[in-house]
C-alpha cells in the first residue's frame, strides 16, 4: 500500500488524533471509517432526493402500499 503525507493544522491534526484513539482506531482506519459514513450519507442523501422528486405519483404510492401490504402476510 502506498501512503502520503498530508498538511493538516496542528490543532485539526491532533483533534483527529484524540477521536481515532477515543474509537481504538489509527488515524488512518478512523479517516476511512468516516470517509466511507460521508459516502454512504451521501448515497442515502440521493435515494431520499430521487425519492422526493417523485412527488405524488399516486400509482405508485398504490404499489408500494400494495406491496408493504403483503409483506406483512407472514410468508
Amino acid at each position: 500500500m502506498a501512503y502520503t503525507t498530508i498538511k493538516l493544522p496542528v490543532a485539526l491534526r491532533d483533534r483527529i488524533s484524540a477521536d481515532a484513539r477515543a474509537h481504538g482506531l489509527t488515524i488512518a482506519a478512523r479517516l476511512e471509517q468516516l470517509v466511507s459514513e460521508a459516502e454512504r450519507e451521501a448515497r442515502f442523501a440521493s435515494i431520499r432526493e430521487a425519492y422526493a422528486r417523485l412527488g405524488q405519483d399516486d400509482d405508485y404510492w398504490m404499489e408500494t402500499r400494495s406491496w408493504d401490504d403483503l409483506s406483512g402476510d407472514g410468508l
